[in-house]
């Protein structure tokens, strides 16, 4: 696992009303923990909750699988086609 985070490439988001932004992709490297932030389009996100394979895991580290991950400040439009980077 590396120090510093993941980065996640994004192929989909929804809002989840009351809870934040449901971004689901690919994990291309590192791991993505409760309470990690990323930055993108001048906003802060934080991970809320991840989802992978019908568990909710802590941490999730595994490389080139597909994982939901619930993010409290961010919206869809600051995530379209991108790749999150996670600290």
């Amino acid at each position: 696992m590396r120090k510093h985070g993941g980065k996640l490439q994004v192929r989909d988001s929804f809002p989840m009303i009351g809870k934040g932004l449901v971004v689901v992709g690919v994990l291309l490297e590192g791991a993505i923990r409760i309470k990690m932030k990323t930055m993108t389009n001048g906003k802060v996100g934080e991970v809320r909750l991840i989802e992978y394979r019908d568990e909710v895991p802590e941490v999730f580290d595994t490389v080139g699988d597909n994982v939901s991950v619930l993010l409290h400040g961010l919206e869809k439009g600051d995530v379209i086609a991108s790749t999150l980077v996670f600290d």
